[in-house]
């Protein structure tokens, strides 16, 4: 039963969503007020997860994973249904006969802004598909896991992450040529533009060098990028058939605000952390979480550490290496740092004895130059005043 808790996305912030998007107008702020609020009272509440799921029954982890598939498409299509006209698949005739006439009455009662709350809270929820096509495409051994990890990837209009994370972001964090890598001092607002160009930047660059290798040009359609271009048209032209112009701006609406929010996952995992290039990834050059909302909701994606060290391994394998390695913690779980790294000064003010902390205990001696000349270049008087000393 304990791997009933990786289902509570699935099973519960899922329905909640759906729930919101049917009732509309005030009814949209119900599912981020339960998630946010849901994330933070097991965060913060909540004993830490040390635990290790390894076990005969292992494989019940998994199913979370492939049950976010029709999740997801449920999502979408309720989605596209609100912006369409009249009656899209005849989807409120059904609901209406199971919950009532207040179903279409809503439906026809939204305006542009309850279409945006619409867009923003599919988004919120689609948010997970980057989580969980995060840990498909690093299985590699299964073409499977790796098809529909991209899938659901390019449902939220990113399925490069599949190449820039896994062959560009693993070799190159917490060094300068990490675009998904946050410097000290750097808001996440302007890394999450910096990190998102950059990414596909990297996934161009990489697609080209592996291309050459094989004697093929970068236009070919064993471009992996470009594939990932015409999945997500897929999505485009999937919106646009079903619900025109509108139905395209809202997928795009939503794709925006999954990218944002996983880029501000992006922010908080490695902020501040430097590594000399060439060097061994080490557990303290990501930032652990064994909260218990970030590792259930998050599919482990919070025990970082030990997965920038073991990348290949499942979800439920990975171990909180605070203890065992010194990595450096995220303490008041994955959604607090989120919001708190909203607000640039809470969050530098929060982070800043953290870094010194980490520049003094767990740094190599190069590091610690490294450090010092990210502080002095960080313009964040604090950590410029710690580099003089």
């Amino acid at each position: 039963m304990r791997y009933l808790r990786f289902g509570i996305a699935t099973i519960i912030f899922f329905p909640v969503t759906w729930g919101s998007m049917l009732f509309g107008g005030w009814g949209l702020l119900f599912a981020p007020i339960a998630i946010f609020a849901t994330h933070l009272v097991m965060d913060n509440f909540l004993a830490l997860d040390d635990s290790s799921y390894e076990g005969p029954r292992a494989w019940i982890a998994d199913i979370f994973l492939y049950l976010h598939v029709p999740c997801a498409a449920v999502t979408y299509v309720l989605l596209m249904w609100q912006v369409a006209p009249g009656d899209l698949l005849g989807i409120g005739k059904m609901l209406s006969s199971w919950l009532g006439p207040w179903v279409m009455e809503s439906h026809q009662s939204y305006t542009l802004w309850t279409l945006l709350g619409c867009g923003y809270v599919a988004g919120l929820m689609l948010s997970t598909n980057t989580i969980v096509g995060h840990e498909l495409v690093h299985r590699r051994s299964s073409p499977v896991a790796m098809l529909v990890g991209r899938w659901l990837l390019a449902l939220n209009g990113d399925a490069q992450f599949s190449i820039s994370h896994v062959y560009g972001h693993h070799m190159r964090v917490a060094t300068p040529d990490d675009p998904a890598t946050a410097r000290r001092g750097e808001s996440m607002y302007r890394f999450v533009l910096r990190s998102s160009i950059g990414q596909y930047r990297e996934a161009a660059e990489i697609e080209h060098k592996r291309l050459e290798r094989g004697g093929y040009g970068f236009w070919t359609w064993r471009n992996q990028l470009l594939q990932s271009f015409a999945m997500s048209a897929v999505f485009v032209g999937l919106s646009y058939w079903w619900a025109g112009i509108a139905g395209m701006a809202l997928w795009l609406f939503a794709a925006m605000v999954t990218k944002f929010l996983f880029e501000n996952v992006n922010y908080i995992q490695h902020y501040g952390l430097v590594r000399i290039h060439g060097t061994r990834v080490e557990p303290r050059h990501s930032w652990d979480c064994n909260t218990a909302g970030a590792t259930w909701v998050f599919y482990g994606l919070a025990r970082h550490s030990h997965h920038h060290n073991k990348p290949v391994l499942p979800y439920w394998q990975l171990m909180p290496l605070d203890k065992v390695a010194g990595s450096p913690r995220l303490d008041i779980g994955y959604i607090g740092c989120m919001l708190l790294s909203a607000v640039p000064p809470l969050w530098f003010r929060w982070t800043t004895p953290r870094l010194l902390d980490w520049d003094s205990r767990l740094a190599s001696p190069g590091e610690r130059e490294l450090a010092k000349v990210a502080n002095q270049q960080s313009n964040y008087l604090p950590l410029v005043a710690a580099s003089t000393n």
